[in-house]
């Protein structure tokens, strides 16, 4: 947990401050002037100490918080389509098999559109 004691500004003000510097791309005179427009006087330079004390420490408590990727594999069935992939084509994944049932859909009801035979 990061500590703010010791400060003048309440904690809101100081992360709001950071995550607008952080996120934005806004000098420290325009954040300084975005907070007099709030009512609340704080120097340039009171900014610049607070970007460099506190956005590593918030950096290293999104990087605890954050998810880690890969942690489960999950596989999807498998569909066998015929005249997909050669005589006998693999699908893999509802999605794709899906997607292929659409175009074929989508191509017969555009060819009887057309008026074309056979289909």
């Amino acid at each position: 947990m990061i500590s703010f004691k010791g400060y003048c500004y309440p904690k809101t003000v100081i992360l709001q401050c950071v995550r607008w510097y952080v996120a934005y791309c806004l000098s420290y005179r325009d954040i300084e002037e975005m907070m007099k427009e709030r009512g609340i006087d704080v120097d340039h330079s009171t900014l610049n100490r607070w970007v460099l004390k506190f956005s590593p420490l918030l950096e290293k408590e999104f990087q605890k918080r954050k998810r880690r990727p890969g942690g489960r594999v999950r596989l999807d069935e498998t569909y066998r389509v015929p005249g997909v992939q050669g005589k006998h084509g693999c699908l893999n994944g509802p999605r794709v098999y899906l997607k292929y049932i659409c175009e074929t859909a989508r191509a017969k009801s555009y060819m009887a559109m057309l008026g074309c035979a056979g289909i």
